[in-house]
């Protein structure tokens, strides 16, 4: 026999890691899925991944500490790593599969609702823009006389340099 269960005491310990395990499985979902959601870059991932395994050693350490007197063994590892494989392979994959395509829906919500934001801001700029410039019309008076005299003004220097272009040309 490979394993021998010496106590029902032994028996809880590894019924416990087990679900210590599927709970760690579900936690590491939750990363999972707000990587879906909002895309991160990999500082982010990086901190997440510390954060994730820091929590989940230290669920273990207290788990270790509270059922088995802090006596680490092999064999609550290993419940612990077989809890976790069998939610990650099992439900995991049905719950990822499910948010995934809840996930696409929210982010298309929210890139509906930037383009929302970006759009009354957007008007909102351009309002504030024309306002100033009705009201810089309305102060200045003759702002559009001085406006063509600059357009004319720049006709001219631009009628001047192709006169010399061409000039330059011909003679070469």
């Amino acid at each position: 026999m490979l394993f021998q269960v010496y106590s029902g005491a032994q028996l809880n310990v590894m019924l416990g890691s087990v679900l210590l395990g599927v709970a760690i499985g579900a936690f590491y979902d939750l990363f999972r899925i707000t990587r879906l959601v909002l895309f991160r870059g990999s500082i982010a991932v990086f901190i997440e991944d510390v954060l994730f395994w820091t929590v989940s050693g230290y669920a273990v350490f207290l788990h270790i500490l509270a059922l088995n007197k802090g006596e680490v063994r092999a064999y609550i590892l290993a419940c612990v790593l077989a809890g976790f494989l069998f939610y990650y392979f099992t439900i995991g994959r049905a719950v990822f599969s499910v948010l995934k395509r809840a996930s696409e829906r929210i982010r298309f919500r929210i890139a509906r609702l930037s383009l929302r934001i970006k759009r009354i801001s957007g008007a909102a700029v351009l309002r504030a823009k024309n306002a100033a410039l009705r009201l810089r019309r309305n102060a200045d008076g003759p702002v559009r006389k001085k406006e063509k005299i600059i357009n004319e003004d720049e006709n001219d220097i631009r009628k001047r340099k192709s006169k010399i272009f061409k000039k330059r040309h011909k003679n070469t």
